[in-house]
């Protein structure tokens, strides 16, 4: 399936890099990158896959993934995946989120950007 980014989502992407490497390094960034490009592919090739939660208390038809479950050990992320799946084609990431934010409100604005702009 397509994989697509929210301008929202790439932005935290590009946060949550900027800091593991400010605070664990060059090597745990290029980690931390390879553990988020993993958790991408793995909700591309199976959106429905039995570790993705249904989020649809937030929107309808959301889902959620924890970069946790692309990693080799426990422990290893601390960011989820905010995505949905668009005409049965596309899967559409909304945000990438750190486990201990409320994703509600985050998600709404990705959320009202991705229908204006389609």
């Amino acid at each position: 399936m397509r994989l697509r980014l929210s301008a929202l989502a790439d932005a935290d992407i590009v946060q949550i890099l900027q800091q593991t490497r400010r605070l664990f390094g060059p090597l745990q960034v290029r980690a931390y990158a390879d553990l988020i490009k993993a958790g991408l592919q793995m909700i591309a090739a199976d959106p429905a896959r039995a570790s993705i939660q249904d989020r649809s208390e937030i929107f309808p038809g959301l889902r959620s993934f924890h970069l946790e479950l692309a990693g080799r050990k426990r422990g290893s992320a601390a960011h989820l995946l905010y995505f949905g799946v668009v005409n049965e084609e596309e899967v559409v990431v909304y945000r990438v989120l750190h486990e201990a934010m409320a994703p509600k409100r985050r998600l709404a604005v990705a959320l009202r950007s991705e229908r204006s702009d389609n």
